[in-house]
């Protein structure tokens, strides 16, 4: 298990490709919003606290963050799987459930880094600049960060499951892109729609996400003279504890199904 948990990470470090679409997710993405919000002059993000740059920065990653995590778990676990790799490795005398779970393993590491670079590294560099405010304090900010990060790992066990079925990497995308704006796609027209039905958030990844981001409870505050927008987004108890229980639970089923279902199968 070590010697592949070493491979993997060795191999995850090398990968040009992985940490271009982690970059492009974490820096260019957040880069080019504040780029537009510059020439339009809307001051969106521009003339924000850190404060008010995390309330409306975390709850626009519930869409973006989902896409990332699947994507560079398809490509941690199912890159090389293509070329067999996988059979090689139980060839030599590993086991099964070391192939798998040193997989997983660094595919959770990686999406936690690139998670948490995208959900904190906007509102703190804000915070730099413009100080922090008094839109929401920091620690309600880093409660949703945190509540947030056992969902990403839920979306890591569905697709390293999803990885070692279908055994490619770019078939994991193909299925997490149809996934993912199917879901969105359906959620605006419930929304649109006005009849109240609406995604469950415990098996809607998507829903999940932005349940945990939500920052749409506002209300005004004068702050030096000047207005603000304060966000009454204090989580409570039992949305930790459904949010818990809903990513542990649902993660560790896909996750140990998908082990079960390559225990079994044939090398090919």
């Amino acid at each position: 298990m070590w010697n592949l948990l070493k491979a993997t990470a060795s191999q995850t470090k090398r990968d040009k490709i992985l940490w271009a679409i982690a970059a492009f997710f974490c820096l260019i993405v957040p880069g080019l919003m504040a780029l537009m919000d510059l020439v339009m002059d809307a001051g969106l993000f521009t003339n924000m606290t850190g404060s008010a740059a995390a309330g409306t920065w975390l709850e626009s990653t519930a869409f973006l963050m989902p896409m990332m995590v699947i994507i560079l778990t398809g490509r941690i676990c199912g890159w090389d799987l293509r070329d067999k790799t996988a059979n090689y490795e139980i060839l030599f005398g590993h086991k099964r459930a070391a192939v798998y779970f040193s997989r997983f393993l660094i595919a959770s590491a990686v999406c936690i880094f690139c998670a948490t670079v995208l959900m904190l590294l906007p509102p703190l560099l804000m915070a730099a600049v413009k100080g922090w405010g008094a839109s929401m304090t920091f620690g309600t900010m880093m409660q949703h960060y945190l509540l947030a990060l056992p969902v990403v790992l839920r979306i890591v066990c569905l697709f390293t499951m999803l990885a070692f079925l279908v055994e490619h990497d770019i078939a994991v995308f193909a299925i997490g892109f149809f996934v993912n704006m199917g879901q969105m796609i359906l959620i605006v027209l419930l929304e649109v729609s006005g009849n109240g039905l609406k995604l469950s958030w415990h098996t809607s990844l998507i829903c999940l996400m932005r349940n945990v981001l939500d920052f749409s409870n506002t209300t005004g505050g004068m702050l030096d003279g000047k207005e603000i927008t304060v966000y009454k987004a204090a989580l409570t108890q039992s949305a930790v504890t459904e949010t818990l229980l809903s990513a542990v639970g649902f993660g560790l089923l896909w996750l140990l199904l998908g082990y079960l279902i390559f225990r079994r199968r044939d090398l090919k």
